[in-house]
């Protein structure tokens, strides 16, 4: 059939059909059941499907742990871009659940995480903005990790690093709030506490705006640590209890009534600090602490015995304590925890006992470079012990400027 004939065929067929009217089939329940049993089964499918990769991932991650660092970079160079991605977003996640109990743990997993993000970025995956928000967000988990391992340089420049790539990328909120809480606990490890706790302060203002409870949570009860470093106990006290009724988790909120409760029994307020190690108790039998935690709750509990003028059980608690600082090679924390035990031993006039604690603990002080003002104020209390002078007053004064030294270089030994 030529051209002219289809047009008129076309044409014709247009004319019959005028003014006909197609009914459409009609619809039963039966056709709907079908339908959502369609979709349900597809909704299955996709569901198996993200179990499976979601295995598949989790699997390569125990296998990638539990390597040497060259295997390590074969497996990372033999997975998809889509792996890679997968990798380092649960080798991040991994390093934050390390840092209470095996911060060197962290720190593999964090600069594992750098690594597979790194790949990724490499790849065209992702486009560029998605690529530079993974690899800041990597970045950001890494010089976490490093502070937490006492590589403040280190932790610096990663950080640094970070923010260029996140500057680079879709400016999430939810990322620039993460970015602020690692900073900010790094300015808290380098004694800043007044600007740790103005970012803590902008993060919180993020999740507020996101309306994420728990991050919110998390936040205020950083923000009100920083504040216990300023001496806004009163704002700390409110922060803290606020972020804690917020947390899903409950090492986060045993963590935070635990150190405010270390800060108000230091400042002689041993009822409220007893409040709170109460709650810590609670939450200790309903989450798994680790010995880290637990020794931190019996150190501040110790503390609180000395405020409230309990020395016996202040001083066979530190003593404990410090034992088990040195037993796990951490001779810092076991000075400080010595220098409560000598103010314990002070208040009961145990003179016999000062001296050699005192000795022990000038030589771990020395060798681990204490910040000079801090040790300044030591020397004090270590010629009044050796002059057998020592009182509980100048004992508590020096062991708590020295704790203060930590989280806030502008403090000065009156």
């Amino acid at each position: 059939m030529d051209e002219d004939g289809l047009s008129t065929l076309k044409r014709l067929l247009a004319e019959r059909l005028k003014g006909v009217q197609i009914a459409a089939p009609e619809t039963t329940e039966a056709d709907y059941d079908a339908v959502f049993a369609r979709l349900m089964r597809r909704v299955r499918l996709l569901k198996e499907a993200v179990m499976r990769n979601k295995e598949r991932v989790e699997d390569r991650y125990t296998d990638l742990a539990d390597q040497p660092q060259g295997r390590q970079e074969t497996v990372l160079a033999n997975s998809s871009p889509l792996m890679l991605h997968a990798l380092a977003h649960i080798l991040m996640r991994k390093s934050y659940e390390h840092r209470f109990d095996d911060v060197r743990r962290s720190l593999a997993m964090a600069q594992l995480a750098y690594r597979a993000a790194r790949a990724v970025a490499r790849t065209e995956q992702l486009s560029p903005e998605s690529a530079s928000d993974l690899v800041g967000e990597s970045l950001g988990h890494l010089g976490n990790a490093l502070r937490l391992n006492s590589d403040l340089l280190g932790a610096e420049r990663a950080l640094s690093e970070a923010e260029t790539e996140l500057d680079r990328g879709t400016r999430d909120r939810s990322l620039r709030a993460y970015h602020l809480s690692f900073v900010a606990s790094l300015r808290q490890t380098q004694g800043r506490a007044r600007d740790a706790a103005d970012l803590f302060k902008r993060e919180a203002a993020i999740w507020r705006l996101l309306k994420d409870s728990d991050k919110l949570g998390r936040t205020l009860i950083s923000w009100g640590l920083a504040a216990c470093w300023t001496g806004d106990t009163l704002r700390a006290s409110r922060l803290v209890r606020e972020g804690a009724e917020l947390v899903e988790d409950d090492r986060v909120a045993f963590v935070g009534l635990v150190n405010l409760a270390e800060a108000l029994a230091r400042d002689g307020d041993g009822f409220q600090a007893w409040q709170l190690l109460c709650t810590g108790d609670l939450l200790s039998m309903t989450a798994e602490m680790g010995d880290g935690l637990t020794r931190r709750l019996r150190w501040v509990k110790a503390i609180a015995y000395r405020t409230n003028g309990e020395l016996p059980y202040a001083e066979r608690l530190l003593t404990a304590v410090r034992d088990e600082y040195i037993e796990n090679q951490q001779p810092l924390r076991a000075a400080f925890a010595s220098l409560d035990l000598l103010a314990a031993l002070a208040a009961q006039g145990k003179h016999g006992d000062l001296i050699p604690l005192a000795e022990a603990t000038h030589r771990i002080l020395v060798s681990e470079g204490l910040e000079q003002k801090a040790l300044a104020a030591f020397m004090i209390l270590h010629r009044a012990a050796l002059a057998e002078q020592l009182t509980e007053e100048l004992a508590v004064k020096v062991a708590n400027f020295i704790q203060l030294c930590q989280h806030n270089r502008e403090a000065r030994f009156e």
